[in-house]
This record gives structure tokens, sequence and C-alpha cells, in this order.
């Protein structure tokens, strides 16, 4: 009997063993793979701090050129379609800086009680979309104020709706935001009926610098992430039933600024 329960101890200790070597290596992986974003992280900020604004200066030159020939020019429809593209190519840029600096700032949020609602509505609406793709805004009445940065927060849903519309451009469809509220959180979702995320894609999808499109830059959704964490929050991103994607935003009604 001694024998039988000495071996039934050294059975249990094995199969502990087994189980936290298992925990270990789990968390050896995360540990690194933490290591390696940081890393990453630091990589881009440095070349943003390094060229940012350097760009900013010789764009800002290129911008207002543009705008001095579009008033000097004879009315020229095909000139001045050229010269609106060479705007919009110059707003992108800038646009991609604006995003490189912020990602590599690391700013912590300013929290206040705010409207989250109107900042939602006027964020998601300011979004441009062709006309074959609409946008449907459920915004739960009464919502109680949240501590946020309006201005982080204001950014992270132009970027998931700006992503929602780029989805949904070549399927068309409907975007669908909601908004609503329990007794610890304040819950945001946008929905597109785009082609969906191949689970590849879902599981770098939050990387910086990682992007499926050929015009994408790969900062708009790790942005999302980054503000997110900062206001102890949660995002995540799965595939509609019905097809598309669906991109959920979780944050405590009482966040507190992350250290």
């Amino acid at each position: 009997e001694e024998m039988r329960a000495r071996a039934g101890h050294r059975a249990i200790d094995k199969l502990c063993d087994l189980e936290l070597a298992i925990m270990l290596e789990a968390y050896r992986e995360a540990y690194i793979s933490l290591l390696d974003e940081a890393e990453r992280l630091a990589t881009i900020g440095q070349v943003a701090a390094s060229i940012g604004h350097e760009l900013r200066n010789p764009l800002a030159v290129m911008q207002t050129s543009v705008h001095m020939l579009t008033r000097r020019m004879a009315p020229d429809e095909r000139n001045a379609k050229h010269l609106r593209r060479v705007d919009e190519q110059i707003v992108l840029c800038n646009t991609i800086i604006s995003d490189l600096l912020e990602l590599a700032r690391d700013r912590p949020p300013e929290l206040r009680p705010s409207d989250v609602a109107e900042v939602v509505r006027e964020a998601a609406l300011s979004v441009p979309r062709p006309p074959e793709v609409s946008l449907t805004l459920a915004i739960a009445d009464s919502l109680p104020p949240v501590a946020v940065d309006p201005g982080q927060f204001r950014q992270l849903v132009v970027n998931l709706v700006l992503n929602a519309v780029q989805a949904s451009e070549a399927a068309g469809g409907d975007i669908e935001l909601r908004l609503v509220s329990d007794q610890r959180d304040l819950l945001l979702t946008v929905e597109d009926h785009g082609l969906g995320l191949s689970k590849d894609v879902l599981s770098r999808l939050f990387e910086p610098l990682f992007t499926t499109r050929s015009t994408g830059t790969g900062l708009g959704l790790a942005l999302c992430r980054r503000v997110v964490e900062k206001h102890r929050g949660t995002i995540s991103a799965s595939n509609r039933e019905g097809g598309g994607a669906s991109f959920t935003v979780r944050v405590p009604l009482n966040a507190e600024v992350q250290p």
C-alpha cells in the first residue's frame, strides 16, 4: 500500500512539474514577445524623432506652393485634378508623420469627465466615406460621464471607423457603430461588412507597421490599442457571422491613468 502511495505521489509530482514547465514556457514566450514589441516601438520612436520634424518643413513648403498654384493658374480641370492629388498625398504624408510621432511619444492620457457620446458621434461623422458606404450610429441615451482623454478617444474612434470604411470600400455595405455601458464598462463596437479577417491577420492585427493594404501604414490599429491600454481597457477583433469584421473596445467607467 505504501509503495502504491509513493508511486502515486511521484506521478502527481511529475504531472505538476510538467504543468509548471508548460506554464513557464508560455510565460517565456509572452515575455519575449513583449520585449520584441518594445524594441520595435523603440526603433519606431528613434526614426520618428529623427526625421518627423525635418519632413514637416518641406511638406509645408510643398503644400503652400500647391495652394498658390491653384489660385494663380487659369481654370483648367486637368491641372486642378493633378494639384488636388498632390495636395491629398501631402496630407497623407503629414498624417503618417503624426501617427508615427504619436506612437513614439507614448503620452499618458489626460483623463477628465467627458461626454463620450458626443466625442464618439463627432469623430465617427468626421471620417470621409464614399456614397456606397453608409454609417449607422447606435449610441445609448443617458450615458454616464466617463473619465477619458477626449483627444485620444476621438483618435481611437476615427481610426476604427476609417479602418471599417477601407474594409467596406470594395464590397460596399453598412458600417455599424454602437456605444453602450453597463455597470462597469463603456462598450464601443465598430462593425463592417467587408471581407473579414484571416486567422493570420487576426493574430498580428494590432502590431505596429503590420498592414494588409498596399497603401496602408500599419499604424492606425496599433495606435488604437495604445489608446485603449492607456485607458485601462481592452480591444479585440473578430469576424462577424454574416461577413465582415467586428472591433470591440471596453473601457472601465472609473478608468485611472496607467503608470
